[in-house]
């Protein structure tokens, strides 16, 4: 239970600096699948564009 406390003490310090580890995770991971989802839905309107 104290090792808990301790790992919730070091998220929340790093989520209250200014360049936070975690966020900047967050913001490498969520640009990575909105590529993905940009490169792969371009398939799809094409599909529906032009074979329907």
């Amino acid at each position: 239970m104290h090792t808990i406390q301790q790992f919730i003490d070091v998220v929340k310090t790093d989520l209250n600096t200014e360049n936070s580890e975690i966020l900047s995770l967050f913001h490498t991971i969520l640009t990575f699948l909105f590529s993905v989802m940009m490169i792969c839905g371009i398939p799809f309107l094409l599909y529906l564009f032009f074979l329907l």
